[in-house]
């Protein structure tokens, strides 16, 4: 068996693992992205509070679109960390620190309101200079873990 299949089926004996009264229904609250647009990447701190990140496509072309919830009903727009933002994966720690990675890795420390690229050990910081980031989980506002 190779470590692919190993991985493969682990995650299948964890998925087959959890009880049928743990499953909950999913129940469609609204959608933040319109039709044709899509969402890459979505992250829920304490609370109610939660942030998203996709791309809004009009007219054929597309842009980044970042969207934060306080209450988990109401999203309101925020400004993307740059033109041609990228963000994958989203990990909240709580109501105010934010860390974003995909074409960079950004942090916010207000909710996702703003965000702000952080230099990667390695990369010159020139425009071509970039670290592609799979996965981050953030353990508290000083430890992350990213994948890339």
């Amino acid at each position: 068996m190779t470590t692919t299949a190993i991985r493969l089926t682990f995650f299948i004996c964890i998925l087959t693992l959890w009880p049928q009264e743990a499953r909950a229904a999913w129940e469609k609250q609204m959608e933040i992205f319109g039709n044709g647009n899509t969402t890459m990447a979505v992250a829920a701190g304490t609370g109610k509070n939660a942030v998203a990140f996709g791309q809004n496509s009009q007219q054929g072309s597309a842009s980044p679109a970042l969207y934060v919830t306080k209450d988990g009903k109401t999203w309101n727009t925020a400004p993307p960390p740059g033109q041609f933002a990228f963000m994958t994966t989203l990990s909240m720690v709580d109501d105010k620190f934010v860390y974003g990675g995909g074409l960079g890795f950004f942090k916010s420390e207000n909710g996702g309101q703003s965000f702000a690229e952080v230099k990667l050990p390695g990369t010159g910081g020139g425009p071509f200079d970039f670290t592609m980031l799979e996965r981050i989980h953030a353990v508290d506002p000083v430890h992350v873990f990213a994948v890339s």
